[in-house]
């Protein structure tokens, strides 16, 4: 008996040091545990297990936004696209070709930057007082707002031409310098209207640029070509100023003295072949004189002589034929002789005349001679120091020559400004105008229907993962084991409205569903729990806490059908409602007992007095009664009541408060042989389960395990440990739904 008050006396000291820790906070090391990893096994096969328990939220979000996205499509209201193309030449004939614009366009840049003009909110403006779009509703929200018109000629509102150029596209085709205009408009006719109005303005404004740079370059040649005149004038009056200054006359484009030289070096020549024929003359008609020839041997050109020479050849003949027949006193002979005497002294005398002549004429030649080279030489002085002057006039000249040139140039291209300033060569010019199109180009049904298809699986499948990512509970047992770090014990079936659907709604309870169907795979559970309780590695296995980290876990469930299945197993088993603020299995069984297990720990009954049966199953059960203010649990007799239950039944089931609501739990649990805890799948939070184990093993509870309770078969996330996974292959051992 000292004995027995000895360890009675321990374990009251033991349970005030519990009562002392259960109300201190606890603090880990570490922190909760995490148990965040992902379930192993392939990846493609998680993920498509994810989405399948997520498959309400999966298709909620892909119906939700499959209809918010077609309802968009089918509200907005339709709009229609023309386009018209331009052809940008980028190198139009310039009308100043020595006065170039600054901007280049000789190459691609000079298309985009008439793109960007085709943008320019000037042109949009253009547009709208053209088409006067200011008056129109559909771009003028403020006619919405008030019925007042915009006046005619009146700057358009600024967000009119906004709204214009946004819907005005301008692209380049390609690599072309062909040019898109393209206009969106709720009216086909209207956006055809809006391209074809855009392409025209530009090549208007182009033209009047055109008309505007031609105006101006006539004033600019006009003035100039007054300035080059005026040039000329003075050069050219310069240039004759200097010829007359410095008697720089010329005929025939040659000057006076170098035609005088020409002329002088032409008489020279005629002069000096004279005088060498009239020398000669004299030479030859002088030797002759002096050697005494006979004029035979002269051939002169003078009449007399040639007739006397021929008279003294004849004579000389006569004589010689006289001679021939007759002797020297031949009298005709002597007076043939006397004849020839007289005709030799004529010719003589004719010769020396003749010389006389030649020398005269000679000296004359030679006087010219000398005066022409005297004169040549005088011209080719004048010449050379005129050789300068015409170096000066020559500069002139040029200098007024180029004047000129250039005075034509300008002329002649004012002349054709003024004939060809109206033309249309503006650089650019219209392609193919924009028609009416029936069909509307937005909303495109198809395209949108693709697009809000692809959104709504990209968003349905990311908001499924992303549920599945950042959930916090348990579903399987796997994952009680990898995120919490504790054993599942067993994973308990759900029953849904169609299994519970035969049993009265008086007493429709999964425990219920548990006596009706004794061999289903929902009572095979607690019959696995009841093997792993008897199993355990400990030394009693009799006593048993059934509690869980949060309320509605399932707890009292987990606890009535394992007792119910051990009494129906032929077992004597007790079910003992340690919750006695909630009284979950007064609420399940359906009874309202006055007296109970308040009753007994306060002393004022006899447990045996108190106790009920289950008739359906064959356990008994201790109920808890009303409300206390008293701290029953801590006083030993919670202790002697279960050490007395222990020795009368094969089973003690204790249906403990939730851990974190009643400090009493983790003391009733730190006196049961075994403690399971009760966790509700895709609920029950793992960083909560965790913690309520630590709360329990700190009180000095011996934690067997999770029972993993309502676990969704039809999820397809099953353990291969919680025999689940198997359940369609071990459907022929289990009795099926009513």
């Amino acid at each position: 008996m000292n004995e027995v008050n000895m360890g009675l006396l321990v374990r009251r000291e033991t349970r005030r040091a519990i009562a002392q820790v259960i109300e201190s906070p606890v603090e880990y090391p570490n922190g909760y545990p995490q148990g965040n990893e992902p379930p192993a096994g392939n990846g493609f096969l998680n993920v498509l297990a994810m989405l399948r328990r997520r498959i309400g939220l999966v298709a909620g979000v892909f119906g939700g936004v499959m209809a918010i996205g077609l309802a968009f499509t089918l509200l907005q209201t339709p709009t229609y696209t023309s386009t018209a193309l331009l052809v940008i030449n980028p190198n139009p004939d310039q009308i100043v070709p020595d006065k170039q614009l600054s901007n280049s366009r000789g190459d691609a840049t000079a298309v985009d930057s008439e793109i960007e003009v085709l943008k320019s909110p000037a042109l949009s403006a253009r547009l709208v007082n053209e088409l006067h779009l200011a008056a129109d509703p559909d771009w003028n929200s403020e006619l919405k707002k008030s019925s007042a018109t915009p006046a005619v000629g009146q700057a358009p509102p600024g967000a009119v031409v906004d709204a214009v150029s946004e819907a005005m596209k301008v692209r380049r085709r390609g690599l072309s310098n062909v040019v898109e205009v393209a206009a969106e408009s709720k009216s086909a006719d209207q956006a055809a209207q809006m391209a074809n109005g855009l392409a025209n303005i530009y090549l208007k404004s182009l033209a009047e640029a055109r008309f505007d740079t031609s105006e101006k370059a006539n004033g600019w040649l006009k003035d100039r070509l007054g300035e080059l005149r005026s040039e000329v004038q003075q050069k050219q009056a310069a240039a004759q100023a200097y010829r007359a200054q410095r008697n720089l006359l010329t005929a025939s484009g040659v000057s006076l003295v170098e035609s005088q030289v020409a002329q002088i070096q032409s008489s020279l020549l005629q002069t000096r072949a004279e005088y060498a024929q009239k020398k000669e003359e004299y030479e030859q008609l002088s030797g002759i004189s002096n050697a005494g020839k006979t004029v035979a041997t002269l051939n002169s050109a003078n009449d007399a002589m040639r007739d006397l020479i021929s008279k003294q050849a004849e004579v000389t003949q006569k004589i010689a034929n006289m001679q021939s027949r007759y002797g020297p006193s031949y009298p005709p002979l002597q007076a043939a002789m006397d004849e020839k005497a007289a005709i030799d002294a004529r010719v003589a005398d004719e010769m020396k005349r003749a010389a006389g002549k030649s020398k005269v004429e000679r000296d004359t030649v030679a006087a010219r001679l000398n005066a022409q080279e005297a004169e040549l030489n005088t011209l080719r002085g004048q010449l050379v120091s005129g050789n300068f002057d015409e170096v000066r006039l020559h500069a002139l000249e040029t200098d007024a020559q180029s004047a000129e040139s250039v005075y034509e140039n300008f002329l002649q291209r004012y002349h054709e400004i003024a004939r060809e300033g109206m033309m249309t060569g503006v650089g650019a010019r219209l392609l193919s105008a924009a028609q009416p199109e029936r069909i509307p180009t937005s909303p495109h049904l198809l395209l949108n229907g693709a697009l809000v298809l692809a959104a709504a699986l990209v968003l349905a499948v990311l908001a499924g993962l992303l549920a599945e990512q950042f959930r916090g509970t348990v579903e399987t047992t796997d994952e009680v084991q990898q995120r919490v770090g504790v054993r599942a014990l067993v994973a308990v079936p759900s029953l849904t409205g169609r299994d519970l659907k035969h049993i009265p709604s008086r007493n429709r309870s999964p425990t219920a569903y548990l006596l009706t169907k004794r061999l289903s795979q929902f009572a095979e559970a607690f019959r696995v729990l009841q093997t792993a309780i008897k199993l355990a590695n400990t030394p009693r296995t009799k006593v048993v806490a059934i509690t869980s980290a949060m309320p509605g876990e399932g707890k009292t469930t987990i606890s009535l059908g394992l007792a119910r299945v051990a009494a129906m197993g032929g077992q004597s088993a007790i079910i003992v409602d340690c919750d006695v603020r909630m009284r979950s299995v007064n609420k399940v069984l359906g009874i309202e007992p006055e007296q109970g297990l308040q009753q007994v720990l306060a002393g004022e009954k006899n447990w045996r007095d108190v106790v009920g049966r289950d008739e359906a199953s064959g356990a008994h059960v201790l109920p808890a009664s009303g409300l206390t203010n008293k701290d029953i649990f801590t006083t030993g007799a919670m202790e002697s009541l279960i050490d007395e239950l222990s020795k009368q039944y094969d089973l003690v089931v204790l249906d403990c408060a939730p851990v974190f609501a009643v400090a009493e739990t983790r003391l009733i649990a730190s006196l049961a042989d075994s403690v399971v805890v009760a966790a509700r799948a895709r609920r029950t939070p793992a960083k909560a389960l965790a913690a309520a184990i630590a709360q329990l093993e700190i009180g000095g509870a011996n934690v067997l395990g999770v029972a993993l309770n309502r676990v969704n078969l039809r999820r397809g996330r099953r353990s291969f440990y919680d025999g689940l996974y198997y359940s369609k292959a071990f459907s022929g051992y289990y009795t099926r739904e009513a």
